[in-house]
């Protein structure tokens, strides 16, 4: 009897790693800010309405939908690398005097040690955003800890023929453009978890467990450790992603 529960035990222990590891797309109710919860986190006020839901928590990354009330939140060495696509409304962040502001439809990355302060304003009543966050701590910030923007022409494709273009590089998260010419790619055991948002064309995925999942222009999902299948692309003139993923590997 022993060895019959322990072979269930892996049995069961198999079969979950297999559903952790096929694609997940965002749930579109969840991006556009339906059902969120009420977060009260320890550094906001308590008067500033917060809403928030984990999508995805993995061993390398994390995301959340965000929606928030307009406000001004201080930071003194911002403690994590963190990717936020603006779902709607603006976000303004301002480092030595400096300002930058980020609209609905933009990409950025608010390093770890940003020191500033980081202003929201609804759209028309609440910013909402997708943010990505690395699960692994890095021993310390990069030397650039200014806020990283990815600029609307690299997102189009414009003035770039690389197959692979590093768009950011933090202490704990980097962003990549990936553009495939070639049709197929396979994947053998998927060495981090990585966020995708397709920018152009479409992508079949066939996991090694037979399912197929399709993904389109504007689609959010999310590639979990250890996934292994095929990839195929369809676009015009090539398929466009961006990826976000750790850069910290395992210790």
């Amino acid at each position: 009897m022993r060895h019959f529960l322990v072979s269930i035990v892996c049995l069961l222990s198999i079969c979950d790693l297999f559903a952790q590891a096929e694609p997940l797309l965002l749930n579109k109710e969840t991006i556009a800010g339906i059902d969120l919860e009420r977060r009260k986190p320890s550094w906001a006020p308590p008067d500033r309405e917060l809403y928030s839901t984990r999508i995805f928590s993995g061993e390398d990354i994390g995301v959340n939908v965000t929606a928030s009330s307009p406000g001004t939140q201080p930071w003194d060495d911002l403690p994590v690398d963190e990717f936020v696509i603006v779902l709607s409304g603006k976000s303004i962040l301002t480092e030595a005097g400096t300002s930058k502001k980020f609209l609905k439809g933009d990409f950025f990355m608010v390093p770890r040690g940003f020191t500033g302060s980081w202003t929201t304003v609804g759209g028309p009543n609440y910013f909402l955003e997708i943010a990505v966050f690395s699960k692994r701590r890095a021993e310390a910030a990069t030397s650039q800890t200014s806020v990283h923007h990815i600029p609307t022409e690299k997102l189009s494709g414009i003035g770039s023929s690389l197959n692979e273009e590093t768009m950011i590089q933090g202490a704990e998260l980097t962003a990549n453009i990936n553009r495939f010419s070639n049709p197929t790619k396979v994947i053998d055991d998927l060495v981090k978890d990585q966020f995708v948002y397709v920018l152009n064309g479409m992508v079949t995925i066939s996991s090694a467990t037979g399912k197929e999942t399709k993904f389109y222009t504007h689609d959010a999902y999310v590639l979990p450790k250890g996934f292994s299948g095929t990839l195929q692309f369809e676009g015009i003139g090539s398929y466009q992603e961006l990826v976000v993923t750790s850069v910290l590997n395992d210790d």
